[in-house]
């Protein structure tokens, strides 16, 4: 789901960032009290975990990326995208959707499958615009090396839009990073009980130590 024009720093066309959506992340965060915090995420959001690991490692206790990337590509065609929805919102993109995101086309008919790109269409024009800028301006391949994070990387065996060569890349760059392929698409949709179960051991592993929950704060009594 794009983020409202509103929550945007600057939603001008190519000056959001990756940098600025890990900031929404950890405003979230503070609005809920959360110094330290598990990370997962799928695509660009799995983008924006790497870079809260590589410059905020305190705030991030473990890390789980599913079927994301250091790199996105080339920036041309990311823009090109980000004018298109801006131009004529997210309509144009229903038609190829499928075909990146899914491993079959029987997936875009399931009812979860309907759901997501149900999400695209109703997404925010300039919200989307500017993920697809921030993803123009990525590339955090010098910076895996740094990651502390313990880090569990999840790759789609049949993800068209970021190909297992992706996954492969962030789990030798990521040190001690644990690779879990999966039979999926880029949603990685079609098998959620081995992605659940891929996620519940990384949470279960000794490194991933349980988080306490935040104090909570009283006034004092008068």
């Amino acid at each position: 789901m794009a983020p409202p024009t509103g929550l945007l720093r600057d939603p001008a066309p190519g000056r959001t960032t990756v940098e600025d959506l890990a900031s929404l992340v950890l405003d979230l965060a503070d609005h809920h009290g959360w110094d330290r915090f598990h990370y997962a995420g799928i695509s660009l959001s799995g983008a924006i975990g790497i870079h809260l690991a590589a410059f905020r490692p305190e705030r991030v206790a473990s890390l789980a990326l599913v079927c994301s990337s250091a790199h996105f590509g080339q920036p041309g065609p990311w823009r090109e995208r980000a004018e298109l929805v801006r131009r004529e919102g997210t309509a144009p993109l229903l038609a190829t959707s499928p075909g990146r995101w899914f491993a079959t086309p029987s997936s875009a008919s399931t009812p979860f499958g309907r759901g997501l790109l149900g999400n695209l269409a109703e997404a925010d024009r300039a919200g989307y615009a500017a993920c697809c800028d921030a993803l123009a301006a990525y590339d955090l391949r010098a910076e895996l090396a740094g990651i502390a994070a313990p880090t569990l990387v999840v790759g789609g065996s049949h993800d068209v839009a970021t190909p297992l060569e992706h996954a492969e890349e962030l789990a030798e760059g990521i040190p001690q990073a644990t690779l879990k392929v999966i039979d999926c698409g880029h949603l990685a949709i079609e098998q959620p009980e081995a992605l659940q179960a891929a996620l519940t051991a990384h949470l279960s592993a000794p490194l991933c130590r349980p988080l306490s929950r935040p104090k909570e704060t009283r006034a004092p009594t008068p």
